[in-house]
């Protein structure tokens, strides 16, 4: 079997890493904790749009039903403060 280097390719993987973690606070340029983050974010993305289809209908649940709702029932979301009495 043929001897594998593999300094390019895990350059390039490490390059793009940090790459996008370019813009991360209090971190130095090529610390190790600035990798696990973005692998951590990119966990969180995948699980939040998951999520996000999970919870679409019942936004639309929402929305509708204070669509339909009568004018009465609806609560205003911000009401002014009332001026003290003089």
């Amino acid at each position: 079997m043929p001897r594998v280097k593999r300094g390019t390719k895990r350059r390039a993987r490490r390059k793009k890493i940090l790459e996008r973690a370019s813009g991360y606070f209090l971190t130095s340029p090529s610390s190790t904790r600035r990798p696990t983050s973005v692998e951590r974010g990119l966990m969180f993305a995948y699980s939040g749009r998951k999520q996000k289809k999970r919870q679409f209908p019942l936004f639309w649940i929402v929305r509708i039903g204070a669509a339909t709702a009568p004018a009465a029932q609806l609560q205003p979301i911000y009401q002014r403060p009332q001026k003290w009495p003089q």
